[in-house]
């Protein structure tokens, strides 16, 4: 085996095996039993798969839970002790009360003081020492204080959607255009006035959590001493968080990296049966059950007589069906039980829900609860008290799977119609089958899923999936600034560019038995059109079909490039005609044109024609008849995604493949947020670690520029549109959002920590490993023979090495033959047209196996235009690199890979002969560079899934469920109601008119106050010479002065 290969191998498969001894230190410091359950079955699983696994809880062990699961420490304090038993007063303080939630937070961050947990925080085991941390998040995040102290990374449980204030923690995305807080109950729908609703009580409960919990800072300073850090700090060193949510159920919206969602980890079909007795009257209930219960914290006997009667007149009604209720303390019910209602003080809940007598579950609304319902298929009635429960239950009654009623304005008749709407309608019961299997159907479980990543950031370090956007402000990170600035200088009139502008192993066997099982018994038909004619990218496409063919689905493929060799279930039904072997770039072209982006337009501008093709037009003409198609598969690039009409025509859901990064454009297709903060525009790159104002401005407007330019070319693609498939079809910008996936050919890893929507699945990599090609012989033998190495030097198959200038070719062989007598592998498709005096270390083909070539043991540096094919296969064999971008996205790719000191960049028309020299040098002999490049591959290659079954399991699944299923509440929205930029205007508005007003009454009030005290002190120097005159005059005559208000005659 190959020495990289080994290296890699011993970096990623054998750190998975050793992963299986890492030690865990769990944390669950609430008297909370219910939002425990997740914790626990977290750190079960955990221990299921080798960890070993130590907790602090405030709950006694009563029985060792697993061998490897041990309570180390149990903390003291009860449930009374901290808060009041929960009833409808109480809960409702822990909605807009948000003092009331720091209050919580601080007494039991009171527990740090603890001396056991004191002793072990100050003298934790060495042997072995702990990897990783994992507490519950919400109020009390000071135990996070313990992942600082011992340097290691911290992993916070969600036992629910995320509060307003645990976003920032992370870098998460708000989302507050179209997503409700989950604290206070906000109105239907997208309104200006619901968003601006929604975006003040998200905030006000916000810094209003971060003002009042600012005090665990005096606890953490008062154990920890004065340099311990914030708990501000603390947060947002957070490694990850697993969150019990999953999508189909709590909404499609954009996530960050390190935000996994683990929604239904809880439910396990585990612990013991049901006890006979309650099993007995389950099974006899033959018309049915129903299940009422407000879980752990909220005891049905503590709401008000009046509520308590309605409830149970309406369920002695339904008899003949029965209800079993939980009623912890029945002595203090004052309303007779109906005789078809069973109560219990505890009642095993999962167990009782998946028996198929169940009818109905009338919950509080809570995600635990709610989602065991869901799962087993049955209907709700939600009656929300406090918190999340609002905001669950308004997500249930829009997917029709539940009904809900105000718990304290219940009115018979109203109660009475909601139980039998849920009972007799069958629609419901049918809605929530429908998405049990949707929150039943994953790549992987759950618990699978929370094991990788926690084994993943032990693995790659704390900070592999940190958020930049942790290191701006949030008004930065909203480009609140720059929108002001430009806001500024329009109000001056400055109509310039920027004006224009804004106007204008075991895992994977597992993964294949669940893939198998869940796969279409028969294999669905797949049309798919790749039209663009560049040789490189069809190996990403070509690749994607493959998978699909091989899984067993039958892939009609549209394209250039032909099979060479027939490929099972894959068929090449129509050769578009040739327009040249491939798209290249000539030399002369690229320093003609003034935006090199603008080439890449100009050469694909009759890209859309194709759907003229007679073949093309014959299919469509079949089709429309009888369609045979199931889906669409298709090439997005650039600026031409005309093809995707044909989706809409034969109401196929829509799947691109993008061979590059996602362009800016292509974000509002399917909801994804721009990331203009943190994410340069993939068009122009960005070579600082890091944006300050103006380079975020420049971003922005290049990023606009680009989205209008390519809105531009919009009119093109809607010409050929119209002129090929009829003149009523829909404008383009309908077209282009109905696509219901996209498949990008990137990587967390490489192109940067961002939020993305679920319907951007990152596949970078798949063509990696595929290649079938082998190494020629004789240069098989330059290779093997290089004991100093060699460098490998190819610009791909668009660009033309050999039309550069001279004076470009001299510095590379004058470089090349300076390095001597390390050999130099060159590609040029024309060597015959290189100059003459080619160095002799020198070696130039036509064509060479890259991949084969790339992981020899001997390279040391790779000389790449920064195509993101290329560089992805260097990164992931460990090869340093120095980049010489060209256009497009090539820039982008070599400033990411420079800021990563994974390779050096070289301007193709400014280097000079001294820059490729230290450029050659400093790779070839700085070792940082390959530490660098193996550090990266490691983590490139640590997956929970390949890119094949990724791409297997998103097409599959959006064939199961539909187009719909992962769009976005953002795909409906203005970009500017998006970026809530209506509600910020409006905002500063009101803000400047209060200002405005303030200003005018403060003016208004000074003036008058001036003109009084003017007033006064002439009419006080009017009496004072009057005085003095008339004093002066009697002095003169020996009198008394007169008065001088007597009335003179």
């Amino acid at each position: 085996m190959k020495v990289t290969n080994v290296l890699l191998f011993l970096a990623t498969i054998g750190s998975m095996e050793i992963c299986s001894g890492y030690r865990i230190l769990g944390i669950y410091p609430v008297p909370i039993r219910s939002h425990f359950i997740i914790i626990n079955q977290l750190l079960k699983g955990l221990a299921d798969k080798g960890h070993q696994v130590d907790l602090i809880s405030i709950f006694p062990e009563k029985e060792k839970l697993h061998p490897n699961y041990t309570q180390i420490i149990t903390l003291p304090g009860e449930l009374s002790e901290i808060i009041p038993r929960m009833n409808i007063a109480t809960a409702r303080k822990f909605g807009w009360d948000l003092s009331s939630v720091a209050d919580f937070g601080y007494k039991i961050c009171e527990n740090i003081g603890n001396p056991e947990f004191l002793k072990l925080a100050r003298n934790p085991p060495k042997d072995p020492p702990y990897d990783v941390i994992i507490t519950h998040m919400f109020s009390y995040h000071c135990y996070a204080v313990l992942g600082h102290l011992w340097n290691i990374p911290v992993v916070l449980v969600s036992t629910t959607s995320l509060y307003p204030w645990m976003h920032a923690m992370i870098g998460n995305p708000e989302n507050v255009a179209f997503s409700p807080n989950n604290l206070i109950p906000i109105p239907e729908g997208n309104s200006f006035w619901t968003r601006f609703y929604n975006t003040y009580v998200f905030n006000m409960l916000k810094f209003s959590f971060f003002y009042y919990s600012t005090n665990q800072d005096q606890l953490l300073r008062k154990y920890f001493g004065p340099d311990v850090p914030s708990v501000r700090e603390i947060e947002r060193n957070i490694s990850l968080v697993l969150m019990n949510t999953y999508f189909p159920i709590n909404g499609v919206k954009p996530m960050t990296t390190n935000l996994i969602e683990i929604g239904g980890l809880h439910i396990q079909n585990e612990g013991p049966e049901l006890e006979e007795k309650l099993k007995k009257w389950l099974d006899e209930s033959k018309d049915g059950v129903i299940l009422f219960t407000f879980g752990s914290m909220m005891q049905v006997e503590t709401l008000p007589k009046e509520t308590v009667e309605i409830i149970f007149k309406t369920l002695a009604r339904v008899a003949p069906i029965r209800v079993l209720i939980r009623i912890a303390e029945p002595q203090k019910l004052t309303v007779k039980v109906p005789n078809n209602v069973y109560h219990l003080p505890w009642i095993p809940q999962q167990k009782v829900l998946q028996h198929r007598n169940i009818k109905l579950f009338i919950t509080h609304g809570g995600l635990l609860g709610t989602q065991e319902s869901i799962y087993y298929g049955k209907p709700m009635l939600c009656l929300p008290i406090v918190a999340d429960q609002w905001t669950n239950t308004r997500n249930y009654v829009s997917k029709k799977i539940a009904l809900t009623l105000e718990l304290m304005e219940l009115k018979q008749e109203e109660f009475d119609y909601t139980v039998n709407e849920l009972l007799n309608n069958p629609t419901y019961s049918e809605n929530t089958k429908r998405l049990s299997k949707l929150f039943r159907d994953r790549p992987q479980s759950a618990m699978d899923t929370a094991a990788f990543w926690i084994e993943f950031v032990v693995r790659n370090g704390k900070n592999t999936m940190r958020s930049p956007v942790l290191d701006l402000t949030w008004w930065q990170v909203a480009l609140l600034d720059v929108v002001l600035y430009k806001q500024q200088n329009r109000l001056k009139g400055k109509k310039g560019k920027l004006y224009f502008v804004i106007m204008s192993l075991n895992k994977t066997l597992l993964f294949v038995l669940f893939i198998k099982l869940i796969s279409l018994s028969y294999g669905s038909r797949i049309l798919a059109i790749f039209p663009f004619h560049g040789r490189s990218h069809m190996g990403v496409l070509e690749q994607v079909a493959k998978v699909l063919a091989k899984q067993g689905h039958h892939v009609d493929v549209i394209s250039h490039f032909p099979l060479k060799e027939p490929f099972p279930n894959y068929t090449d039904i129509i050769a578009l005609p040739k327009t040249g072997t491939y798209a290249s770039m000539h030399f002369k072209t690229l320093t003609s044109t003034e935006n090199r982006s603008d080439w890449i337009y100009d050469k694909m501008r009759n890209m859309c024609d194709y759907l003229g093709t007679s073949e093309i037009q014959e299919l469509v003409k079949d089709q429309r008849k009888n369609v045979t198609y199931d889906l669409l598969l298709v090439h997005y690039v650039c600026g031409y995604q005309c093809f995707s009409a044909i989706g809409y025509i034969l109401n196929l859901p829509v799947v691109a493949v993008v061979t590059t990064h996602l362009y800016s454009w292509m974000n509002t297709f399917v909801g994804n947020p721009l990331n203009l903060a943190i994410s340069p525009n993939t068009l122009y790159g960005f070579e600082k670690k890091e944006m300050n104002f103006w380079d975020r401005l420049n971003n922005v407007v290049e990023t606009y520029r680009s989205i209008h330019s390519y809105y531009g070319r919009a009119d093109e693609q809607n010409y050929f549109i119209k002129k090929y498939l009829g003149s009523d079809m829909p404008d383009y910008h309908i077209l282009e959002r109905r696509t219901a996936l996209i498949m990008s050919n990137s990587h967390y890893s490489y192109n940067g920590i961002m939020p993305k929507t679920p319907a951007v699945i990152q596949i970078g990599g798949i063509h990696i490993k595929n290649d079938t090609t082998k190494l020629d012989e004789n240069l098989r033998k330059i290779l093997d023979s290089s004991k100093d190495g060699f460098v490998y030097f190819s610009f791909g198959s668009m660009t033309l090495i050999e039309t550069f200038s001279t004076e470009v070719i001299e510095k590379f062989y004058l470089t090349f033959r300076n390095l001597a007598p390390i050999p130099v592998i060159m590609r040029a498709w024309r060597p015959e047209l290189m100059p003459k005096n080619l160095p002799e270390n020198v070696f130039v083909y036509s064509w060479l196996p890259q991949q084969e070539i790339l992981q020899h043991p001997n390279i040391k540096g790779f000389v790449t235009h920064g195509g993101g094919l290329g560089t992805q296969e260097a990164i992931y064999y460990a090869v340093p690199m120095i980049c010489i971008p060209l256009f497009a996205e090539q820039i982008f790719n070599c400033d990411t890979l420079m800021k990563k000191n994974l390779a050096l960049k070289l301007n193709y028309d400014t280097a000079s002969q001294e820059d490729y020299e230290y450029a050659f040098k400093e790779i070839l002999s700085n070792r940082v560079y390959k530490k660098k490049a193996l550090e990266l591959s490691a983590v490139y290659r640590d997956r929970p899934l390949k890119p094949s079954e990724e791409v297997i399991y998103w097409v599959e699944y959006v064939i199961r469920y539909g187009a719909n299923t992962l769009r976005s509440p953002a795909v409906n929205l203005r970009w500017w109601q998006a970026e809530l930029l209506d509600v910020y205007f409006f905002i500063f508005m009101c803000i400047a008119l209060a200002l405005g007003i303030g200003i005018f009454i403060a003016y208004k009030f000074l003036t008058l106050l001036s003109c009084r005290m003017s007033r006064n002190t002439k009419q006080s120097k009017a009496k004072h010479s009057n005085g003095t005159t008339a004093s002066f005059n009697g002095k003169l005559n020996g009198t008394k002065p007169k008065s001088t208000s007597k009335k003179v005659d």
